[in-house]
């Protein structure tokens, strides 16, 4: 029995569930963590971003992986160090096993990240590309949100079975990981890499059943694929020579997504939350904690009801202009608070609720623009025959950006054992000045594809390459 193409598609956005738990569960139990294992602010950032620097090594392997055993296997690959990893959390009690488990864990995070948006891309039709694409990004933070709801029910538990409450948050995702590899195991094989391999029977069967039997344009989509596939696969010298456009507009970009700050507001809700509004409770009492997790959850909530918009209108808008759109209300909001709560820090004019919101038009910006379209691009700009590898090294450059940016993060932000931080509003300074970077930068490197065929992107590429080198030549 064949399984319908929505569910496939379900299943096979299913790892950014995964990546937004276990990237996000760090949010809530960063405190708790902090204050059982009494770590400085420097060990802070090394905790936080331990699956950050385990997902940019995993990353930069997944490309080769890729091309020779295709998108089904690692997604099979990134469920079982999702389990393995997430179980592990749940037994150690001291900071150095942690961190390397959370390094092993986020393995599984890299694998997932530079393998399936090329699996959306390749599998989506054309003009559904971006809606797909962007069911991802939905995962990703549908998951964050979820982390955020775990965080919080969670932090009151002192001792079960055992155990303490950041134990049980961190061990958590083995859950989830469980149902991705079931799903892993019912998805079909992308049929741009069978191709490659020379299975058209089993390519065009796939293409037939995802595109509802339409035969003409199964027809001229496996046309389109086999006169690229012949180009055979390529590596790293690929990219830096003809594939030097498609390389410097992904890897900007997957930089530029984390250095404009989105991942600090994610993973650091509580503290900006618990450094703007007035305690309740005892600074660092699991009432306080209790109070900036609920903060953080609303983010969440705000950063899905935004991208469930962004799935609406992401094939009704060229993507540059959602770049520019959202770059520039991320750019804007981020100056203001941090303008605001550096002029104003006991909040004595400015209301703190006001900070909140602020706070939730910037990670808005982002959901409509920043998040998506980055995964999506990533996805479908590099040619066929490199795809794999430029995939994984554009991933590589996002998780190694996201994993110096949160390491860094807690000591320019002056994080303490509290969870508060008097310095947040200079993060968000300099994240609003890397917003409009990030604008200057799409507009001169980054190609349109809405619309396009992975074919037609990549026939778009290869002409711009060869304008650039005429240019380079004279």
């Amino acid at each position: 029995m064949k399984i319908k193409p929505t569910v496939i598609y379900f299943f096979g956005a299913l790892g950014g569930l995964l990546f937004g738990i276990d990237s996000g569960i760090i949010s809530g139990a960063m405190t708790p963590i902090t204050q059982f294992m009494h770590i400085s602010a420097a060990e802070t950032g090394l905790m936080t971003s331990s699956v950050l620097w385990g997902s940019a090594f995993a990353a930069l392997l997944v490309g080769k992986l890729s091309d020779r055993f295709g998108r089904k296997r690692l997604l099979i690959a990134a469920a079982t160090v999702f389990f393995i990893g997430a179980l592990a959390c749940f037994f150690v009690t001291h900071f150095w096993p942690l961190f390397i488990w959370r390094v092993f864990l986020g393995c599984g995070i890299g694998i997932a990240s530079a393998s399936v948006p090329s699996y959306l891309a390749e599998l989506a039709p054309a003009a559904k590309r971006g809606t797909i694409a962007t069911l991802f990004q939905m995962m990703i933070i549908s998951g964050l949100l979820a982390a955020y709801t775990i965080d919080y029910f969670f932090l009151p538990v002192t001792n079960l079975g055992g155990h303490t409450n950041f134990q049980y948050m961190l061990g958590f995702a083995a859950i989830p990981a469980i149902i991705l590899f079931i799903g892993g195991l019912v998805v079909p094989e992308s049929p741009r890499f069978l191709v490659r391999k020379g299975q058209i029977k089993e390519a065009t069967a796939i293409l037939l059943h995802m595109r509802n039997n339409n035969q003409a344009e199964v027809e001229q989509e496996m046309q389109e694929i086999k006169e690229v596939a012949q180009c055979g696969s390529e590596g790293l010298a690929t990219l830096l020579r003809t594939a030097r456009p498609a390389t410097i507009a992904a890897c900007g970009l997957a930089i530029l997504q984390q250095f404009i700050g989105i991942n600090a507001a994610l993973y650091y809700g509580p503290v900006i939350a618990g450094s703007v509004l007035p305690a309740k409770d005892v600074a660092g009492s699991i009432g306080a904690l209790q109070h900036s997790q609920f903060i953080a959850i609303i983010f969440g909530i705000v950063n899905v009801l935004a991208t469930a918009v962004a799935v609406l209108i992401m094939d009704k808008f060229k993507n540059k202009s959602l770049l520019y759109v959202g770059g520039a209300m991320m750019g804007i909001f981020a100056f203001v608070f941090a303008i605001v709560l550096g002029l104003d820090p006991h909040q004595e004019v400015v209301p703190a609720g006001l900070l909140i919101v602020f706070v939730c038009m910037y990670i808005i910006g982002f959901a409509f623009s920043w998040g998506p379209i980055i995964w999506n691009t990533i996805g479908e700009i590099f040619p066929l025959n490199v795809r794999g590898v430029g995939a994984s090294i554009a991933t590589f450059f996002n998780w190694a950006a996201n994993g110096l940016v949160m390491t860094v993060f807690p000591v320019m932000i002056a994080q303490k054992a509290d969870g508060s931080a008097p310095r947040i509003w200079f993060g968000f300074l300099v994240f609003g000045i890397f917003c409009f970077v990030a604008i200057v930068f799409t507009k001169k490197f980054v190609p349109e594809t809405k619309g396009k065929s992975l074919e037609e992107i990549e026939a778009q590429l290869a002409t711009t390459h060869s304008e650039l080198a005429g240019e380079s030549a004279k």
